[in-house]
């Protein structure tokens, strides 16, 4: 009788700290980050924001991975982005008729190098699932890469 309540005390206090894992508060990186990816890539990018708050977010070198006709991988720069946005904002000061919003799936840190897999929506709508790079400099976290899937 005795060994069965140690039996059920152990596996009782390993549901308890599996359950407190699973449950467990986000880091201040990954904070930063959702913070980062919703100010420079959602606000700016997308809904087409402050260009400044943009490249504050991304590297320079940031390149979005796209496969092309014929499987050809094609490289878009963040700079490129940006001057393509500010056309659509000067033909379009209102900005977007939808605005896109985000879903964090998860954000994924280890040491200097993270990942997250975001989903965005667009009047309620899933039209992207975007996996995103992104590095911890002196400066702090700046988004390095995506590739991405778009939803129909």
């Amino acid at each position: 009788m005795k060994t069965h309540i140690t039996n059920l005390k152990i596996i009782l206090l390993f549901t308890l700290v599996l359950l407190g894992t699973s449950f467990a508060a986000e880091s201040k990186d990954q904070i930063k980050i959702k913070k980062l990816i919703t100010e420079a890539y959602i606000e700016g990018l997308m809904n087409w924001g402050d260009p400044e708050q943009t490249k504050k977010g991304f590297d320079p070198t940031f390149n979005l991975l796209i496969i092309g006709k014929n499987d050809v991988l094609r490289r878009y720069s963040i700079s490129d982005w940006i001057e393509n946005v500010s056309r659509k904002k000067k033909k379009f000061p209102q900005g977007p008729k939808q605005k896109t919003v985000v879903n964090f799936v998860f954000v994924d840190v280890t040491g200097n190098a993270a990942v997250a897999k975001i989903e965005l929506f667009t009047a309620g709508s899933l039209i992207y699932t975007d996996y995103l790079s992104l590095y911890r400099f002196k400066s702090g976290w700046r988004i390095v890469s995506k590739i991405y899937q778009q939803h129909k």
